[in-house]
């Protein structure tokens, strides 16, 4: 894994912010692995931490949701003129888990849609909900914790395909239909 894989918020002494480094590698092994590599990573540069990092959610001044909406779990975005890929940090005790299922918590679909939309209307402007949703497959369930990443990508004026996977994980995909003139 390579190094400068996060820096420290300054907010407290195990609150960390991703870098793009980051960001990717979290996709190249276990969720585990991952924030020892982090933990690791810190030290080598001479930053105190506690045991146990927790990752900076992104802000509604960032992602530009109100809070109200209960905005993706997103701690790092990675953009460019077409495609988006958001990383979500994953947790037991998150909201979205609430009775999907009490003795085994999975990521329910429902809400796996509703983020994409959510960040689709966010980066490529649309006002609406889509017209349609097409080839929408839940491949495999997200399992807490876990990073996940959601990538969206416009592929016309107004068809986002989405996809979200983990390491060596594909969870979901399809393509999202929106008004173009909304």
């Amino acid at each position: 894994m390579s190094a400068r894989l996060a820096s420290r918020s300054g907010d407290s002494a195990q609150d960390v912010l991703l870098t793009r480094a980051g960001h990717l590698a979290a996709l190249d092994c276990a969720y585990d692995d991952f924030l020892v590599a982090i933990e690791a990573d810190l030290a080598e540069r001479g930053d105190e931490h506690d045991a146990g990092i927790q990752l900076v959610r992104l802000g509604s001044d960032v992602l530009g949701i109100s809070p109200e909406n209960n905005p993706p779990p997103v701690v790092s975005w990675l953009k460019n003129d077409q495609s988006n890929r958001f990383l979500l940090d994953l947790h037991e005790g998150s909201i979205c888990f609430n009775g999907h299922f009490p003795s085994r918590p999975i990521l329910p679909g429902i809400v796996q849609l509703h983020w994409s939309v959510v960040l689709a209307r966010l980066c490529y402007g649309f006002s609406g909900l889509p017209t349609k949703i097409l080839r929408l497959k839940f491949h495999k369930p997200a399992i807490p914790p876990r990073a996940l990443e959601l990538r969206l990508e416009l592929t016309d004026r107004a068809t986002v395909t989405i996809k979200s996977n983990s390491h060596q994980c594909v969870h979901a995909s399809g393509t999202l239909i929106f008004d173009p003139t909304s």
